[in-house]
């Protein structure tokens, strides 16, 4: 069964819907689904796809006026129709919740406690960088990392939201303001969601909703990873090593770790996206980059006696990758769910989303155990009201652009290159 939010029964009846079915398709046999009472209708399939679509718009269009949703769907083996079901379509139609006004009380407490939580991030930052501490907070290149780490977080979250919303606007598809997430530092937010009120109506839209969002916040984290590299400083590896442990020394371990007495020790506590790694090699060459924070963001090696110490800013921009890519897995409704279901269709779409939690759990655990909770522990998709209609060429094509993100945005860094 779709997991759309339903309420029997629907408020046409099935002479009505049968009367508005018949406008648009042959109707094969009507009748109420045994133990649901879903007004169900065997239709015969238009051949062009265009003109199928066409179709389905109209009658979705005529029965959401009535709270009404329609589901156009190939046959399923359970309905047992003696007919080719080939040439024949299942049309089933849902009553649909209306949703409530949205209380943008909520939006707004939400945005100011996430501006709150990047804030404290930013000042994690500061406050366990080894070459800086403990006066960098009273400095204007304090108060610039300070700012700007926030401002670029921020940025990237809600030029992301932005791309759902000017799609959704596109395609007509009601959706929410956006409900920002605060989360603890170093990292400050896990991002935003937004509400649809009501499904794509096809492939096209679910994979152009799915798409826009995190394309548009990996731009924004692309110029704002340039920045930040640019604006990251060199310095004698000793004198790093040096002034981490006398940070260690001032602040409590669970806070900036262990104190480190050879290059060997300063590691990578998370696995760093791909494009990070592109980013130190363009930029820095042989001379290994360090995070700011005692994440130490790469895995580092004893063969140059200096280090480029990250600015703030380019750790924004992991945070704009990090998130990008865990939002790009395939699952449920995350956006990758979205642009998978669209991509591979429902079969194909949960190999994936299994296959994708499977590389989560090796990646790190608590990754998987998040994306799970946030899909509400389940990775079922309901796919867009109709089903059936293919993706088009050219979104078959785009996708291409959605796995180049993935690949450089999911956190496996130093997992792969320790092989």
């Amino acid at each position: 069964m779709d997991e759309f939010d339903v309420l029997y029964p629907v408020s046409l009846s099935l002479g009505e819907l049968r009367e508005i079915v018949a406008q648009e398709f042959e109707i094969k046999k009507d009748y109420y689904a045994f133990g649901t009472n879903i007004p169900t209708f065997i239709i015969k399939r238009i051949d062009d796809n265009k003109k199928l679509n066409e179709a389905f718009n109209r009658i979705q269009k005529i029965v959401s006026e009535k709270n009404t949703i329609a589901l156009l769907r190939k046959i399923p083996k359970s309905e047992r129709i003696s007919i080719d079901t080939s040439k024949y379509l299942s049309l089933k139609f849902l009553p649909i919740k209306r949703a409530g006004q949205n209380k943008i009380i909520i939006n707004i407490a939400l945005l100011l406690a996430t501006i709150g939580t990047v804030l404290l991030a930013a000042l994690f930052i500061i406050f366990t960088d080894p070459l800086y501490y403990p006066n960098f907070i009273n400095t204007l290149p304090g108060l610039i990392g300070l700012i700007g780490y926030a401002a670029s977080i921020l940025c990237i979250i809600g030029i992301h939201e932005l791309g759902h919303l000017t799609l959704a606007k596109i395609h007509k598809i009601k959706s929410s303001l956006p409900y920002f997430i605060p989360f603890l530092p170093p990292i400050g937010t896990m991002g935003a969601v937004i509400l649809q009120k009501t499904p794509p109506k096809n492939k096209n839209e679910l994979f152009d909703i799915g798409i826009a969002g995190p394309l548009f916040g990996f731009i924004v984290s692309i110029i704002v990873g340039i920045i930040g590299f640019m604006i990251s400083q060199m310095f004698l590896k000793m004198d790093y090593i040096h002034a981490y442990s006398l940070l260690a020394a001032r602040l409590p371990s669970w806070l900036v770790g262990e104190p480190v007495h050879d290059w060997v020790n300063v590691s990578s506590s998370l696995p760093d996206p791909l494009i990070f790694y592109i980013f130190s090699w363009i930029f820095f060459k042989d001379t290994p980059p360090v995070s700011p924070t005692g994440l130490n963001l790469i895995t580092f090696n004893n063969s140059t006696m200096y280090v480029y110490v990250l600015h703030s800013i380019s750790f924004a921009a992991w945070v704009g990758f990090f998130v990008t890519g865990l939002n790009l897995m395939p699952i449920a409704q995350l956006d990758g769910g979205h642009v998978i279901r669209a991509v591979l269709g429902e079969k194909y779409y949960k190999i994936a989303a299994y296959i994708s939690l499977v590389i989560l759990f090796i990646i790190n655990p608590i990754f998987a155990i998040l994306i799970l909770a946030l899909s509400r522990f389940s990775v079922t998709h309901p796919g867009p009201l109709n089903d059936v209609t293919p993706l088009s060429k050219s979104r078959k094509i785009a996708s291409i652009i959605f796995f180049i993100m993935l690949i450089l945005t999911i956190p496996l860094g130093s997992l792969f290159l320790s092989f």
